[in-house]
């Protein structure tokens, strides 16, 4: 699903050093949603090169939410402060 990311907060890293992030978005009714990435997400290890600041990310993108309600995928699709 593609969101707004609002805030990301930057919880801890794992055995192997991956960060662990809760991420808060809005959902299609305007309702702030959230939740934490899963374990050992290699793809969050680089996410802060891609955002303008964790309280302030100011990008939408492509998310996906596990069964376990863990966030599983994370694409930066568009950054607003890049002209497209």
């Amino acid at each position: 699903m593609r969101v707004q990311i609002m805030k990301l907060e930057r919880r801890n890293n794992s055995v192997n050093g991956n960060p662990k992030y809760e991420i808060y978005w809005l959902d299609d009714n305007g309702y702030l949603e959230h939740a934490t990435t899963k374990s050992d997400a290699m793809f969050f290890y680089g996410i802060t090169n891609n955002i303008w600041s964790e309280d302030k990310p100011q990008v939408w993108a492509d998310i996906e939410i596990t069964r376990g309600g863990k966030v599983g995928r994370f694409e930066v699709v568009s950054k607003m402060w890049e002209s497209n």
